[in-house]
């Protein structure tokens, strides 16, 4: 999507009879959710204004600084055009925050309020502490890279990913379309887990009918547990390890 955003005849032909190079419309390109009106309002270019007299690094740094702006590339077009091509940040996922549901990039950045018809179609990253809108989060960035291995796998589709506080083992607990199962990974690498994961489903095992949990969080080892784990004592996480290493199950 892009557009012309002129200025009214009576406005430009002011200027123009003082300078022929004065600005008389921008032209945006690359906008999707923005309109080119609000691409042209972010930058602060006011009718007029000659275009060799345009600072065109601080009309990219204005550009930027908008949430769902995340670059920016200026060209004079004379005699009175300003052309702006912008790439917009894409809302890959959504995540809770203290000032509602934000839209979370590729970056792992936390970046606009997120639209309430949006949200059902992304997937959820719940982290605790919420994420800071505007800060880029080592958490945030963990889900995006999880979200992309999850789609590299032979999995369900990926619904939601939460990562829990330092001091809860369960560490990161995931949710598949159409697995009523809530998934606990733990910390560390997950790719082995999700391989564990994959051959778990597609076994269509009758006991996963009954498991409101699959833990995975013990090397070669799949414990289906039939109430939600909302966090374990150290005890038993050592009881597990402990078992883990008598003997893979799996």
């Amino acid at each position: 999507m892009g557009g012309l955003v002129p200025w009214g005849a009576r406005q430009a032909g002011q200027w123009m009879r003082g300078d022929r190079f004065a600005l008389e419309s921008i032209a945006v390109g690359g906008a999707s959710h923005l309109s080119a009106q609000e691409v042209a309002a972010a930058s602060s270019v006011r009718a007029g204004q000659r275009l060799i007299d345009l600072d065109l690094a601080e009309i990219e740094r204005r550009l930027t600084s908008h949430p769902w702006i995340a670059s920016a590339t200026l060209t004079r077009l004379p005699p009175g055009r300003l052309l702006i091509d912008i790439s917009e940040r894409q809302p890959g996922a959504v995540t809770p925050t203290e000032h509602g549901p934000y839209f979370v990039d590729a970056s792992g950045t936390a970046f606009a309020p997120a639209f309430p018809t949006s949200q059902e179609e992304r997937v959820r990253f719940e982290l605790d502490p919420p994420a800071q809108p505007g800060q880029a989060d080592l958490r945030l960035t963990a889900c995006v890279a999880l979200m992309k291995q999850v789609a590299g796998e032979d999995l369900p589709r990926l619904q939601s990913v939460r990562i829990t506080r330092d001091s809860d083992p369960r560490g990161i607990t995931i949710r598949l379309a159409g697995v009523e199962s809530e998934v606990v990974l733990g910390r560390g690498d997950v790719d082995p887990k999700l391989d564990r994961l994959g051959r778990l489903l597609r076994a269509e095992l009758p006991e996963l009918a009954d498991a409101k949990t699959i833990d995975l969080r013990f090397a070669q080892r799949a414990v289906l547990r039939k109430d939600v784990l909302e966090g374990t004592s150290g005890a038993e996480d050592r009881e597990m390890r402990n078992s883990a290493k008598r003997g893979p199950a799996g």
